[in-house]
């Protein structure tokens, strides 16, 4: 694994260690609080996506190619919400593996 290495004002280093040891616990539990809201937020960007997927029988990235010119309102809508949820899906992915990655849980 990588060596990260941190920077924290000098007034911290100043800190007891006892002191140093809770504000780093707080932020473990921040980013957990933070993890737990991101991963709702991708479950239910997943299921949104399942359903476009389920309706045209193919992935974002196929529907956005083969996107007619012609196409009809419906078409139009559905891409722009589809379109919203895969951004929302690939967003909080990456949250979540630099999330994990902090906490070395992961990559």
């Amino acid at each position: 694994m990588e060596s990260i290495e941190k920077r924290v004002p000098f007034v911290l280093t100043e800190l007891p260690f006892q002191e140093r040891k809770i504000i780093l616990t707080s932020v473990v539990t921040s980013v957990k609080l933070r993890m737990a809201i991101v991963q709702k937020k991708l479950k239910q960007a997943r299921a949104r996506l399942s359903e476009f997927e389920a309706k045209y029988k193919c992935t974002f990235e196929q529907f956005e190619k083969g996107f007619p010119e012609k196409a009809s309102l419906e078409h139009h809508e559905d891409y722009v919400e589809w379109g919203f949820w895969y951004d929302v899906s690939k967003e909080s992915k990456a949250i979540l593996d630099t999330y994990c990655f902090f906490l070395g849980e992961g990559k």
